[in-house]
């Protein structure tokens, strides 16, 4: 201790005083930057508490708007909610109706199929019955006129049957199974072919385009395009039929179409184009019947049919330059 002491007492006054001021300079320095940093830590504080209670005022905004939403929304389910409910009640309010329809459309098909045929075959038989015991005495006018009954009548009870396929094709069931439209269209094309043996006409058909599809169905949308094919080929000498499903730079011009589309060509009396909304419609025909025979009742069938199948058919022609079906199944 006493050596300590000397050793200071050796220490001039002045260096002690300066090492002193030194000391409360360094002090001094360490508070005023503490009081910088806690300043500076203040006023990022308010900076954050300003921020916060502006982000306060923006959430309590948007609880408020949510509020609103929320509020609006369950008022909207209400009305979905009730408006569901007044659809369905519609939805079986029609289905009644259609079923009353459908009733009266079977009690209506059963009326064509008995009521007005029996009527229709006696005057048929009755008409041929006297050309042919009667035919010495008749001369050729009344042969003419009864020959004329005799082709009306039948031609009658060819759209009976007509009509009466068209509401079947409507009212029956779908069974849908993979089939092969390309075997099917070439037995199609065996049996049409032997209508006329003596004409020459080449068929071009793609053996292997598989849909999936009501087999009954399709094969009689398929035979009605086909028969109307053969029937507007008639009268040219080197007929062609091709039956096939578009290439991908073929398909281009039809964007819209995202499933396969299958066609049906001939080059056969083709027909204008500003007639062509009136092409699948029963009972209308684009050409007389004296140059091509017809109900009429077969492009409305084919329409009907892919119809059924959630598909779409269309035709692009060109007089005496052929015709071209469209169409696809999905």
């Amino acid at each position: 201790m006493d050596k300590q002491i000397s050793l200071f007492e050796k220490v001039p006054l002045e260096v002690l005083f300066i090492i002193f001021f030194l000391v409360i300079i360094f002090l001094t320095i360490v508070l005023i930057k503490r009081n910088m940093i806690l300043n500076t830590s203040n006023q990022n504080l308010l900076v954050v508490n300003n921020e916060i209670k502006k982000s306060s005022k923006k959430l309590d905004t948007l609880n408020k708007k949510l509020n609103r939403e929320l509020k609006n929304r369950k008022i909207v389910e209400k009305e979905i909610k009730e408006l569901n409910c007044e659809l369905e009640n519609r939805v079986k309010k029609r289905t009644s109706q259609l079923e009353n329809v459908n009733k009266e459309l079977e009690a209506f098909a059963y009326s064509v199929s008995h009521d007005l045929r029996t009527p229709l075959r006696h005057i048929d038989g009755f008409s041929q019955a006297i050309i042919e015991d009667y035919s010495d005495d008749l001369d050729s006018i009344a042969k003419d006129f009864l020959g004329r009954i005799h082709r009306a009548s039948q031609r009658m009870s060819n759209l009976i049957d007509s009509l009466l396929d068209l509401s079947r094709i409507t009212r029956s069931k779908l069974y849908r199974r993979e089939i092969n439209l390309g075997r099917m269209a070439k037995n199609i094309v065996k049996d049409i072919a032997k209508m006329d043996k003596n004409r020459k006409v080449t068929f071009k058909i793609d053996a292997n385009i598989m849909v999936s599809g009501d087999e009954r169905l399709l094969e009689i949308a398929l035979y009605n395009l086909f028969s109307n094919a053969w029937k507007f080929t008639s009268k040219i000498e080197s007929a062609v039929i091709e039956f096939g499903k578009l290439g991908i730079k073929e398909k281009e011009k039809y964007q819209d179409f995202t499933s396969d589309i299958f066609f049906l060509r001939d080059n056969g009396a083709g027909f204008n184009m500003k007639y062509v909304d009136k092409l699948f419609i029963a009972f209308n025909r684009l050409h007389k019947t004296k140059d091509f025979p017809g109900t009429g009742i077969g492009l409305a069938t084919v329409y009907r049919i892919i119809n059924r199948h959630g598909g779409k058919i269309w035709a692009e022609a060109e007089v005496n330059r052929g015709t071209t079906f469209y169409f696809t199944i999905s």
